[in-house]
Parts: structure tokens; sequence; C-alpha cells
């Protein structure tokens, strides 16, 4: 079994208001206070949003900087450090991505890569397509009803978390071969071995439509569900077979005036053995001293929109 948990929350400058808690002062680069406000803000939010996640649900109560090693290409994980100070003894893994005013975080027991875009339209959009997309993923666009914009991020965010799970950096984007599958019986099988709890507003799709094995806590319109088989190329096989990335569109209204924003969200879930589990929570962070940061049980206005599956 895999367990990902995705923490969503609204990045915004009254961050820095909050003074900055003991728990996580000794993360703080030696450059903090010389970053520009929405560097610093995003920063902060990351490390305090992680260290809240932890408290919850591993009992660890603060964070140094000695618990934390980055790879080659920019991927923090927790060294050994960390996990002689806290006595944990199972690895925990995690992964940051935030986009204009959105931030999220995945942890899990098992490798693990999440990417979120803001979906708006991009000049370079069609440009990028035509270098990196294949034809089915080209094809989608086209037919889009809001001229492929939601469908290009959502197939930008799933090459994103790749590259984010191989920790290898952007040079290793074009390393796959994507194409649409259409096999109801492989997509039913697929979806029978996936949960998904905590999102609060999904559609419910007709009897005749959902798979014989819908054991989601929330109805799920599978129909509207695309489905991609990914094949890496030999250099970049170090992706386990049958691995899935979930692609979400998400959307969320800012606070300050009720603006939507619109996103795209991919998070990796590895092989291992029998069902894999996606919990979603949203997070509020405080914006003046004396509150702590929020976890809330559910997150608003998340719909999956795609599956894409690892294959050799």
């Amino acid at each position: 079994m895999s367990l990902v948990r995705v923490f969503r929350c609204l990045l915004s400058a009254d961050i820095l208001s909050v003074p900055i808690p003991d728990s996580i002062e000794d993360l703080l680069p030696d450059d903090f206070y010389a970053r520009c406000e929405s560097r610093r803000a995003s920063f902060y939010t990351g490390r305090l949003l992680l260290a809240a996640v932890l408290s919850e649900y591993y009992g660890v109560n603060s964070l140094r900087a000695t618990d934390f090693l980055i790879s080659e290409h920019g991927k923090p994980f927790f060294s050994e450090s960390f996990y002689l100070r806290t006595g944990i003894t199972d690895r925990i893994y995690f992964n940051l991505s935030h986009s204009a005013n959105c931030l999220c975080l995945s942890i899990s027991d098992e490798d693990t890569a999440i990417d979120t875009e803001f979906v708006r339209q991009r000049k370079s959009m069609n440009d990028l397509a035509l270098k990196y997309y294949g034809e089915d993923e080209q094809n989608i666009m086209a037919a889009d009803g809001d001229g492929g914009v939601t469908s290009f991020f959502s197939f930008w965010t799933v090459r994103e978390t790749l590259v984010k799970y191989s920790g290898r950096g952007l040079s290793g984007i074009t390393g796959f071969k994507f194409a649409l599958n259409g096999d109801r019986v492989l997509r039913n099988d697929v979806f029978s071995h996936i949960r998904i709890h905590g999102i609060a507003e999904c559609s419910v799709s007709p009897a005749d439509q959902r798979p014989e094995k819908d054991n989601t806590e929330e109805g799920i319109d599978f129909s509207q569900v695309r489905f991609l088989d990914i094949e890496p190329t030999c250099e970049n096989r170090m992706y386990p077979h049958g691995s899935l990335i979930l692609t979400f569109n998400s959307e969320q209204e800012l606070e300050k005036d009720g603006t939507p924003e619109k996103y795209s969200m991919s998070v990796f879930i590895g092989a291992g053995s029998g069902v894999g589990y996606l919990e979603f929570h949203d997070a509020v962070m405080p914006d003046i001293p004396g509150r702590n940061v929020i976890i809330r049980p559910e997150a608003a206005g998340i719909r999956l929109c795609l599956i894409s599956r690892i294959v050799f």
C-alpha cells in the first residue's frame, strides 16, 4: 500500500507579519531577508507547512538545517541526522511546489513528487506543445473548448512531476513517449486500485459509467478522466513500472477578494503492492501573530482529470 498525503494552501505576503517560530528558525538561509517579498513568503510558507505536517503526523516538533540535504538538481530530502535525532525509523519523502498564489506539499513513505501550475494563457504555449507533446496530446489541446489551455497545463505538470521524481532536472523532460489509452478493461483495473480521499467537491458518474470496484469515498466521474501511457526511454527507466501520476484541476478563491484561480496539479504515486491511497487537505496559514497552521480534513474544488501510467 502506498499513501501520499497532499496539502494545499494559499500564498500571501501576510505570512511575513507572523514571527518565525523557534521550530523552523534554523532553516532560514543567510539571504532570506535580502530576497523579494514573494520569494520570502513562498519559502517561509513551505517550511511552516512542512513543520506543521511533521508535527501533526510524525510527532516532530522542530526542524534544523542539518535535517536536510539537497540533490544535485535541487530536490530536498531528509538527512541521516534527521532520523537519528528524531528516532524515526521509516523513511519520509516530501516534495514542494508553488505557482502564483498556490503552494502544495506531498509527503509519503515512498518517494514522491508534486507539481502545480497556474492555468492561464501563455504566448509560448503552442510552441512548447509542438516541441514537447505527442500527437495525441496536441489533438486534445486542439479539441478543447478553452483553446487547449487547461489540457496544456495538465500535460505539463505530468512532465514536471516526472522530472521532480527523478531529481535529474529539466534535462530529462523529453525522455518519454506519451499515448492515450482507451482500453476500458485496463482503465477500470487501474481505477479499482486507487483510493482518493478528502476531495470536497466532485461529480458523481452514472452507475453504468463507473468501474465495478469504485471504492473511493467520493464519487468521481471516471468517464471524464483521460488515461495516458508513459513509456520512458532507456536512460529514464528509474521509474517503477505501473506507477501512476494523477492530475487534477484545482480551483481556489483568493481570501481577500474571492477571485477564483485555476491550477493544474499532478501527484506521483509509486507502484508498490496493493492499493494506492491519495489523501487531500487544505491548510490555512497564520496571518497574525499567535495563530497556528490549520490543517483541514479535506480540500475543496479539486477534480480528477487525467491518470498517467508508467509502462515499459
